[in-house]
This record gives structure tokens, sequence and C-alpha cells, in this order.
């Protein structure tokens, strides 16, 4: 029992750290621009669904800029949290 808590606690104190492991540089990506169309490959920068800024590259042929097609959909993949706000 006593190493149960023990294993919680050190949960506990770790996630903080561990959900930012994914922090990458996004200096040198732009923002997404909903008039844009993108291609397999192309990273934006996004600042959509929380208080952080993420990275997005897209996942498909083509991912286009408006509506449901935004990064988070379907079209794009998560890269990572951005390590500071892109300019």
């Amino acid at each position: 029992m006593q190493k149960l808590k023990l294993l919680m606690c050190a949960a506990l104190i770790a996630a903080p750290f561990v959900a930012y492991a994914d922090a990458v540089d996004c200096s040198s990506t732009s923002r997404w621009n909903s008039d844009k169309n993108y291609k397999k490959g192309d990273r934006v920068w996004y600042h959509g669904f929380s208080s952080e800024y993420q990275l997005y590259s897209c996942d498909k042929d083509q991912c286009h800029g408006a509506g449901s097609h935004e990064p988070g959909g379907g079209d794009w993949k998560f890269v990572g949290h951005c390590d500071k706000t892109p300019s």
C-alpha cells in the first residue's frame, strides 16, 4: 500500500513536466490562414482550442483552410505545443 501511495505521488509531481515534453520550435512556421490551401507536410501554428499555441502538420494530400478543416480537425496532425509564443 505504501508503494502505491509513493507511485501516485510521483505521478502527480511528474504530470506537469510530461505535458510539455512535446514542446516544439514554432519560430520558423507561419500562422494558419483560413484563406489558404495547404499541401501534405506543410506546418502551421494555431491558437484556437486552448490558451496554448500549437503546431500542426497537414496530413492529407491537401488541407483546405476554412470550416471543419482548421487545425485540430481530421486533415491535420498535431505535432506539439509551441515552446514560446510565435511571432
